[in-house]
Formats: structure tokens, C-alpha cells, sequence
């Protein structure tokens, strides 16, 4: 295996986004109304290359690669009002300290480098029992039902080899791939009558488990190999008395034992922590209120339903509960944003956009005390190796443990990306097509849209605060402050600059049914926006500013003190192997996981973690591989992988 180095050239990149930390907990209250009724007209200014991909107008080629025209409506460019609100909200909660209303209290998984240990699990008595096993080569032999289990799984090996471990070639030299069905192996689980004993979580171990499966069931995030021969393979747990093969491992904590338990020795953890619960009083307000709805009906006498309590987001932006049991009329309505001036820069195809990768915890969590790793649930502090005695061939055998200890992991907060000062085509542009990437027409930098937010029954502070949020601050299309919006925001896309043109309350007259509108306060738009309703002495409030700021990482970028430039892009490392994936920016997660103190590629420990938003450097430096050759002398050679 490689080991891993800076770039020695000195390139280094800054990470497309960043997050705002959440802040103090979140206060809710029974809303109330106000007597605010009226209009804001906002108009935006296109300030980067804007992509608002029409789904329903979306062309596949031969090969699987998309086409998506600009949205239209009656053949004209327009913005729909669903994203312009959730743009809009999203800001509005960061600022305000709000619940995050779009959480579906996500489960959270992941690989790691830590190898399971095999057991044996049996429902029995009403409840579960976990055994510890050794695993056997199976040569065929006769088992015993009562204490053996003859396990089907696949391996990692993807090519053919010859009995000395060659690798086969075709006649052109290239190596022959396996087929799904040669890549079947089986082992016997023994078990040898140690049971794991005081585990706290067992029901909720297999339901994690079973998550597990769906994830790796799931075609297009999970294991396709596993799609493939699923009905080959030994991975069901049921109730039935029976013994089933699993891998599992434990964390001691609070004099309980916590186990996980999955289908293969590295694979895929489900993790007991849900996004609710390291969310805290951030979780979203739906969730918060089904809470307590669920407490008042586990009572032994029914109380009424409370009114709903919700944080100042929900209370402005309305809300849905979860299963649609309970719910909040918004106060605000977004119209589309209808064209003013339009230039369209035709179609482009833009490089491979990756999906969030919330198992990635040295970006998305802040790194525990003394963590080497960690995940959702626990950190790893180190690796002690463990003498296992010898096996049945007289050889020594020894195994390492990682030290695990539970402790409470703080996940980032809200993601936001950064705005790119010095945006060029080539961070963009893709320069082939391919079922990875998509082309889309994109609306040139200075075309203008404008649209309308309808308010009703809301108070003062609270347009107060809303205008404020739609202009950051500055009520100037020049101003630096901006929000992003559409697809491709980590290339630098969706950069728009929101000024507001008026303001319109409207007075009703219950008698003569008739309203009346007053253009008056809009003369007080500025010193509404200069007058700060929100708290400016936060760490979030400030992180914010920095993320919107969109001239924030210019100096930054272009270093002219080292001479060298830093873009914003996905981490940047290569494996230097030639193939598909040597700089896929996964390799960066891989190199950085190894080059921690003590770390390998199987005893992680991570070197790098992701600057916080304010941070004066926020840069993070490119990886490359380096491999070890031997001298004639018997020293180890450096040789950087080309």
C-alpha cells in the first residue's frame, strides 16, 4: 500500500463548502400574528453563470448522459418560487437560530478500516443472544446445525489469478475481471459457547443492522455487488432460534456494552445516533412537536393538544409536522421570478458534481479530545495489538484492537458554499460528456430577474428581519454580500445579488371591505436593513457573513506572497495509478486517514480536519501517493507514484 505526502510544489485547495456552527439552543414559542400586510418586489442580479435545470425537458443520449434546458414557463426563463423560498429560508434560520426544518432525521452510517469480529446471533427465550466465533475454511465438510453455520459472502478480489496468486491476462495483456458469481466465497462460523454479555442496545443494534442491508440493497448509494447476489448470499437475522453469522464490534460505556453488527467483516455500520439526536434543540421543528405529541399520548389520561410551539423560522415560513398530523400556515408567499433581462450562454456540460458525504466526520463533525477517529457514536483514542496465541498450524497470531471510549460528537451545523471571486470556465466545463456529469444551459452573469413576496399578518421585527435577510445587509446590487442559488453551487454556479425595489403594506377596511396600499415604508427600507435585527456578536453570525461574503477568498486564493494560487474545489489527491479513480477526491479521505500520528490504511487516524468558516487560512494541502522500493542495499527508496 502507498504512503501519502503533501504535494511537494505547495498546492493546497480550499473546500467548495463550509458550515455555520448552530448556535445556542433553539427558543420556541406559540405564534402569534401581527398586523403587517403587503408586498416586498425584489429584483436579482445574476452574478455568476446560473443553472435552473428543467427535469421535465431533460434529453438522455446513447450513453446516459443528461440535457436539461433552462426552466420555462410558456417558453419564457423563470425562476420557481419553491426554490427562491428555500434559499431564502435557509438564510433566514441561520440568522435567526432556528430549527432545521429540512432534517429527515437522517440515519447515519459508514465504512471504516476496523475489522469486525465474527459471531453468531440467535433470537431465544424472547430475546436476542450474541455468540462469540471463529471462523473455518470451508472445504465441504459435515457441520453441526447447534453450533455451526456455513456463511455465503463475496470477496474483495476483483481479478482472476493463477494457484501461485498471478494475476491472469486476455491475449491483449489486459487482466481478466472476475464475474459476480466467481467472486462468491464461504466460511464456517463456529460457535465456541462465549456469549457477549450486557449489551444495552440489542433491539436497536438489529434494527441498525437491518438498515444496514437496505443501504447496501439500495442500487444507487449501496453495494450493486450485493444487488447482484443477494440471493446468494447469508445475511438474514430472524426470529426463529436459529443461529445467524454476523460481524460485530463493541464500545464499552456507562457499565453497558453497545454493539453494531453488519453483514461482512469491513463493511457498512449503522451507527445508534440519528441526526434528531446530535441536532439537539436544532431538530426540526415537526419533529420537536410530534415529541411531545407522542409524550402526551403515552400518558395515562389524554391531555388536549397543546398549540404548537415553533422557533421564528416555522412561525414566519409556516410548517408541516411530520406525517402531516399537525401543521402552520406560512405567512409569506414567493412568486416565480419572472425574466427582465436574459442571456443565455447556451449549453454547457459541467464537470461531476459529488453528493454530500455526511460519513466523511473530519469534515462534518469537529474532531473529539484525543481522537485518532471517531464516528457518530465514539472515538477511537488508539490501537493496541493483542496476542491471539497460536492457531491450528502452530502459528502466532495477534490482532489490532482499536481503544474505543463513547463521547458526544458536535456535528458542524449548516452548510453553506462559498462564492468563487475568481470563477473561470475551466471550473466548470467538463471536457467530455459522460453518464456522470450532465449539460445544462446556463443564464449569463448581469441577466435580471424580478419577483414578489406576499406577507400577511406579520409584525414589524419580522419584516424587519426579513428584508434584511433577502439583502444581507446591503440594499445595493453592487453590495459584496450574496446568496446562492441552483445547481452546480460547489463550481462556483448560482452566485445572485437580491436588492428590494419596494414595499407595499395594504390596510383593510372591515366595514366597507375595501384595503388600501401605502408605499411609505419602503423610505424606510435602509434604515430598517441598518438597524441590525439580528445578533451580530455570534460565532455563527459571523461565519455567515464570511460565506456570503462574495469577495472573501479573493487575497486568499491568489497568494502572492507564495506565488501560487489555491482554487476552490473538491480535495485534490492522487493515487498516481493511471486509472478511473487515482484523483478522485475520494483518494484525499483515504491518504488523510492514513497520515495521522501512528495511522495506516487499516489503523486510521486523521491528519486533517476541515478550517472552520472564519478561519484565516481556510486552505487544506493536495495529497499525492508515495510508494516504497527497496535499494539494492536493502534501505527503503521513496518513489513518488507518476
Amino acid at each position: 500500500m502507498p504512503r501519502w505526502q503533501e504535494d511537494p510544489s505547495g498546492r493546497r485547495f480550499i473546500n467548495p463548502y463550509d458550515f455555520v456552527r448552530l448556535g445556542s439552543d433553539v427558543q420556541r414559542d406559540v405564534p402569534s400574528d401581527g398586523t403587517l400586510s403587503g408586498k416586498i418586489t425584489v429584483s436579482l442580479i445574476v452574478k455568476t453563470p446560473l443553472a435552473i435545470p428543467d427535469t421535465d425537458g431533460i434529453k438522455p443520449d446513447e450513453i446516459g448522459h443528461k440535457t436539461y434546458p433552462f426552466f420555462r414557463v410558456d417558453g419564457k426563463p423563470v425562476i420557481p418560487g419553491s426554490q427562491l423560498r428555500g434559499m431564502l429560508r435557509s438564510a433566514y434560520e441561520t440568522l435567526s437560530n432556528s430549527c432545521l426544518s429540512v432534517n429527515n432525521n437522517n440515519v447515519l452510517s459508514a465504512r471504516h478500516a476496523n475489522a469486525g469480529n465474527p459471531g453468531l446471533i440467535q433470537y431465544r427465550d424472547g430475546v436476542w443472544h450474541l455468540y462469540k466465533a471463529t471462523t473455518l475454511k470451508d472445504r465441504g465438510q459435515a457441520i453441526d446445525s447447534a453450533t455451526d453455520v456455513r456463511r455465503t459472502w463475496y470477496c474483495f478480489e476483483t481479478k482472476k489469478k493463477d494457484a501461485n496468486g498471478r494475476v491472469l491476462k486476455d491475449s491483449r495483456g489486459k487482466p481478466i475481471n472476475l464475474k459476480p458469481n466467481e467472486r462468491l466465497k464461504t466460511k464456517i462460523f463456529r460457535n465456541f459457547g462465549t456469549e457477549v454479555e450486557g449489551i444495552g442496545n440489542f433491539d436497536r443494534a438489529v434494527e441498525n443492522y437491518l438498515e444496514a442491508i437496505e443501504i447496501l440493497d439500495t442500487q444507487k448509494s449501496g453495494d450493486k455487488l450485493f444487488h447482484q447476489l443477494k440471493a446468494k448470499l447469508t445475511y438474514g437475522i430472524r426470529k426463529d432460534g436459529r443461529l445467524y453469522p454476523v460481524y460485530y464490534e463493541t464500545v464499552i460505556a456507562n457499565d453497558s456494552t453497545y454493539v453494531y453488527l453488519s453483514p461482512a467483516q469491513m463493511s457498512r455500520y449503522v451507527f445508534d445516533n440519528r441526526l434528531n439526536q446530535l441536532l439537539g434543540t436544532h431538530r426540526s421543528c415537526s419533529q420537536f412537536n410530534l415529541d411531545e405529541e407522542q409524550r402526551e399520548e403515552t400518558g395515562r389520561i389524554k391531555e388536549p393538544k397543546k398549540a404548537m410551539a415553533l422557533c421564528k423560522a416555522c412561525s414566519l415560513f409556516g410548517i408541516i409536522s411530520e406525517g402531516q398530523r399537525r401543521s402552520y400556515a406560512s405567512k409569506l408567499r414567493f412568486s416565480d421570478a419572472q425574466i427582465r433581462e436574459f442571456d443565455s450562454m447556451g449549453f454547457v456540460t459541467l464537470k461531476e458534481l459529488a453528493g454530500p458525504k455526511p460519513t466523511s466526520v473530519e469534515f462534518y463533525t469537529f474532531r473529539p479530545d484525543s481522537a485518532v477517529y471517531w464516528t457518530y457514536d465514539y472515538k477511537i483514542t488508539s490501537y493496541k495489538k493483542v496476542d491471539l496465541g497460536k492457531d491450528q498450524n502452530g502459528r502466532r497470531q495477534s490482532q489490532i484492537i482499536p481503544q474505543k471510549e463513547a463521547c458526544a460528537i458536535v456535528i458542524r451545523g449548516r452548510k453553506f458554499y462559498f462564492h468563487n471571486p475568481h470563477l473561470d470556465p475551466t471550473d466548470y466545463q467538463a471536457i467530455e460528456r459522460t453518464k456522470r456529469n450532465s449539460t445544462m444551459e446556463l443564464c449569463k452573469p448581469s441577466s435580471r430577474f424580478t419577483f414578489e413576496i406576499y406577507f400577511d399578518r406579520i409584525t414589524e421585527h419580522q419584516l424587519r428581519e426579513l428584508l434584511w435577510t433577502i439583502t444581507i445587509g446591503e440594499n445595493d446590487e453592487n453590495g459584496t454580500h450574496m446568496h446562492k442559488l441552483g445547481h452546480g453551487k460547489p463550481l462556483g454556479l448560482g452566485s445572485v445579488k437580491l436588492v428590494v425595489e419596494s414595499v407595499e403594506t395594504r390596510s383593510f377596511n372591515t366595514e366597507t371591505l375595501s384595503y388600501c396600499i401605502d408605499h411609505g415604508i419602503y423610505e424606510q427600507v435602509n434604515d430598517m436593513i441598518t438597524a441590525m435585527p439580528f445578533d451580530e456578536t455570534t460565532t455563527s453570525f459571523n461565519e455567515f457573513m464570511r460565506l456570503t461574503d462574495f469577495n472573501a477568498l479573493t487575497d486568499i486564493m491568489d497568494n502572492k506572497k507564495k506565488g501560487m494560487f489555491y482554487p476552490i474545489s473538491y480535495p485534490i489527491a492522487s493515487d498516481g495509478r493511471s486509472s478511473n479513480n487515482s484523483n478522485a477526491s475520494h483518494q484525499w479521505f483515504i491518504a488523510n486517514r492514513s497520515m495521522g500520528e501512528n495511522g495506516s490504511t487499516t489503523e486510521w487516524s486523521v491528519k486533517y480536519t476541515l478550517p472552520v468558516a472564519t478561519s484565516k487560512n481556510p486552505t487544506l494541502p493536495a495529497l499525492e501517493a508515495v510508494q516504497e522500493t527497496r535499494r539494492s542495499d536493502g534501505r527503503i527508496k521513496p518513489k513518488k507514484f507518476r
